[in-house]
């Protein structure tokens, strides 16, 4: 199987997913037809999450989670923090796994 790849786009993605989850409003990540996409719409409490493989089966599961913690949102944005920081812009994966500094 191949290994799926996200990239720092999906990454901001992800950001704005997270801001739109802490409004209240319902959120789409990875709706690109290649990849598996996720849609999240708040629950009272939770979040319902569906998962669809768009680009093989087209099988969809759907899921509501209900965290441990009412500051989940902050939670993830920490998580997203700590990659960033991990992989900053200035680093660019230049063959899959290896990570080198851009040239500018």
């Amino acid at each position: 199987a191949t290994p799926d790849i996200i990239s720092r786009d999906e990454l901001a993605d992800w950001a704005e997913c997270l801001d739109q989850l802490a409004s209240g409003e319902t959120a789409v990540w990875r709706d690109t037809g290649r990849t598996l996409a996720l849609a999240f719409a708040p629950l009272d409490g939770g979040v319902q999450v569906t998962v669809t493989d768009e680009p093989s089966s087209g099988a969809e599961l759907v899921l509501a989670i209900y965290p441990d913690s009412a500051n989940w949102i902050a939670e993830q944005r920490e998580l997203l923090y700590g990659i960033e920081m991990q992989f900053p812009a200035e680093s660019i994966e230049s063959s899959p796994g290896v990570w080198t500094w851009a040239r500018r």
